[in-house]
């Protein structure tokens, strides 16, 4: 599967990034594909978010918006569910891997290899100092903003955000989706809490009535002078 959400971090450091994107029904079926939730009527989702640098770390705040189809609990038949929830997460940089150090040489004097620098940490140091960043009141949440040094730091509330890492030089918010929305989707859904659940057809439950027997006309006078005598 394509990503459809991944941003450079050396991109974020020179400017916030703001997404204000539809989520297509084909994306979505995709990405729940392993799920009981599908798009509902092939609706596509929307996504908004904010994406900025606070030192190392990425900060991510937003909103996820999409119509899914699930089925009934009880009843098995397939239901609306509108998912709508914020986004509050904080992705932190992953173990750096080194590049192996070189055997020494059989001479005393032999120079160690030092480890390679990551391309992440040359840029850093030719670009200088990350710039100051915005401070949008639309994705503002409970944490304070702080300066330190060059840049402006957020810090979230000690309850507001998820926190996860990020590999490599790039940031990637599709497994994030998929995993706001079945956050948002429950264990058990019903179409309304007084849903009866399977019932059998109250018709199919019925005995059938018989016809009545069917008198032969020429029978008829005897039956006649039986009902007299009794």
């Amino acid at each position: 599967m394509t990503h459809r959400f991944a941003y450079s971090v050396h991109d974020l450091q020179n400017a916030p990034k703001v997404i204000d994107a539809p989520l297509p029904a084909e994306w979505l079926r995709e990405l729940l594909n392993d799920c009981e939730a599908v798009p509902f009527d092939d609706e596509p989702g929307h996504l908004e978010a904010r994406l900025m640098m606070s030192g190392r770390d990425v900060i991510v705040h937003g909103r996820v918006r999409a119509a899914l189809g699930m089925p009934c609990g009880r009843c098995l038949k397939p239901m609306r569910l509108d998912i709508d929830t914020e986004i509050s997460l904080m992705l932190s940089p992953g173990k750096v891997q080194h590049a192996p150090v070189a055997p020494k040489g059989k001479g005393k004097d032999a120079p160690e290899a030092e480890p390679a620098k990551s391309k992440r940490s040359a840029r850093d140091a030719s670009k200088g100092a990350p710039k100051a960043q915005a401070r949008p009141e639309k994705f503002a949440g409970k944490g304070r903003w702080s300066r330190d040094g060059h840049h402006d730091v957020y810090e979230f509330a000690e309850d507001e955000a998820d926190s996860d890492t990020y590999d490599g030089d790039e940031v990637v918010l599709d497994p994030f989706v998929r995993e706001w929305i079945l956050l948002e989707t429950p264990i058990f859904p019903l179409c309304s809490e007084e849903c009866p659940g399977i019932r059998p057809d109250p018709q199919a439950q019925r005995a059938p009535v018989e016809p009545a027997p069917v008198v032969d006309p020429r029978l008829r006078p005897l039956l006649e002078i039986q009902k007299k005598k009794l």
